[in-house]
C-alpha cells in the first residue's frame, strides 16, 4: 500500500511538470494547465505524504507485533512464531496429519495452485 501511494504520488508529479511545461510551450491552454498542474501537484505530494507515513506506521506495527504469538499474542522467545502452548499443538497436529497418510486431492483443504 505505501508503495503504491509512493509511485502514485511520483507519477501525479510528473503529470503535475508536464502539465505545467505544457502550458509554457502552447500545447495546453495556460490558464487549464496551472489549474490542473497546481492540482495534480498537490494530489501527488499528499499521496507522496501518505506514502511515507503508511511505510513508518507499517514498519511500527511489524515491530510491536514481533516477539508475540501468532494465535494468542502471549509473548514468545526471541525469533519464535507460537508461545510453547501453541507450538506444541502445532506440532501434534502436524504429526497426526502425516501418521495418517497421504491424502487424495479431494480431501485437500488448502487452496489450490494454478500454477502447473
Amino acid at each position: 500500500m505505501a508503495r503504491t501511494l509512493r509511485l502514485l504520488g511520483a507519477l501525479l508529479l510528473a503529470a503535475a511538470v508536464w502539465l505545467f511545461l505544457a502550458g509554457e510551450t502552447g500545447w495546453v491552454q495556460e490558464t487549464a494547465s496551472n489549474s490542473l498542474g497546481r492540482d495534480a501537484a498537490l494530489a501527488g505530494l499528499l499521496c507522496l505524504a501518505a506514502g511515507f507515513v503508511a511505510g513508518m506506521f507499517g514498519r511500527a506495527g511489524r515491530v510491536l507485533r514481533r516477539g508475540h504469538c501468532v494465535r494468542c499474542g502471549a509473548p514468545t522467545e526471541r525469533g519464535q512464531t507460537y508461545c510453547l502452548d501453541h507450538l506444541l499443538a502445532t506440532v501434534e497436529e502436524y504429526k497426526m496429519r502425516a501418521s495418517e497418510g497421504p491424502r487424495s486431492p479431494k480431501e485437500r483443504s488448502g487452496p489450490r495452485s494454478t500454477r502447473g
